[in-house]
């Protein structure tokens, strides 16, 4: 059962020790900062900026951005240097020593941009529904479409997949993805990036709140994972809102 994190601080001080190192992974829309319609406004408060740079500073810790965005769309929008990303729900990384691109992904693309094509068709004349190619991945945004034609977008799209089986699609809480067949994810990027950060072992926490995340959940289970948000979820924990994770961050930088 997940439990209210604020209300468990205590067990959670427990598992962090005195001395172990921690490794911070993050989701970013939804959990550093709130999603908007259009995703290309999103920005990442200039508080919670700092919040991150004092935790990737901190000599116990090491931070990572984990998101659905590409690395080009991700890494300027967070702007730290000390930080590690991984972007394309963990298609592709890049950290200090570390630039990676999911091998599966990258012979797909031919495959992907001609899903592309039939994508837009199916999304021609449904009032505020976007599509982004990103380069790995196709994102397709349907927040702002009436919710009565979610349903029949959802379907004509899992319909489409069938024709591409070099690709995948996942619907998640505000929009769906069509992914190559890969066994990358948000959690094996987790994994990677804390073993690559860390020099010895130490406690990895894990913030997120869409579907995607669940795969960072599952694989981090014998750490601190933290849903954002009120659904059914994996996580351990949960916190309410950005405000809240906001807050977790300066209970975390005492250690």
């Amino acid at each position: 059962m997940t439990r209210r994190l604020f209300e468990h601080l205590a067990e959670v001080n427990i598992e962090l020790g005195e001395t172990r190192p921690i490794w911070l992974g993050t989701d970013f829309d939804g959990t550093l900062t709130h999603h908007q319609n259009d995703p290309a406004t999103v920005e990442l408060p200039e508080a919670m900026r700092t919040r991150l740079a004092t935790l990737a500073a901190h000599p116990r810790f090491a931070v990572a951005v984990i998101s659905g965005r590409s690395l080009d769309d991700l890494m300027p929008r967070v702007g730290l240097k000390d930080a590690a990303y991984a972007g394309n729900h963990g298609l592709e990384l890049a950290a200090a020593g570390l630039e990676w691109i999911d091998p599966a992904a990258m012979q797909s693309r031919s495959e992907l941009n001609r899903c592309a094509v039939d994508v837009a068709e199916i999304l021609r004349g449904v009032p505020g529904v976007r599509l982004e190619n990103k380069q790995l991945s196709l994102a397709i945004d349907y927040r702002p479409c009436p919710l009565a034609q979610r349903a029949d977008i959802v379907e004509r799209l899992d319909q489409l997949a069938t024709r591409f089986p070099a690709l995948r699609m996942r619907h998640a809480l505000l929009g769906s993805e069509v992914l190559p067949r890969t066994s990358s994810s948000k959690g094996t990027a987790a994994r990677i990036l804390n073993k690559h950060q860390l020099a010895v072992e130490g406690t990895a926490i894990y913030l997120g709140d869409d579907v995607t995340d669940e795969d960072a959940f599952r694989e981090l289970a014998d750490g601190i994972t933290i849903h954002v948000g009120e659904r059914e979820t994996a996580a351990r924990f949960r916190l309410e809102s950005a405000e809240q994770v906001a807050d977790f961050f300066d209970w975390l930088s005492q250690f």
